[in-house]
């Protein structure tokens, strides 16, 4: 019981780990300064 304990712990390990390297075929482009919802600059008050 506790070697397949060991094992499927081992397995998700392996499976997150494998997960954490991927990136996506393409990258949208970011949206224009006019569809941006927040400011340049931080406001002071």
């Amino acid at each position: 019981m506790r070697r397949i304990s060991l094992i499927l712990i081992a397995v998700c390990f392996a499976l997150g780990a494998a997960g954490c390297g991927k990136k996506p075929d393409r990258v949208l482009a970011p949206q224009g300064e006019e569809n941006d919802r927040f400011p340049r600059t931080y406001p002071s008050t």
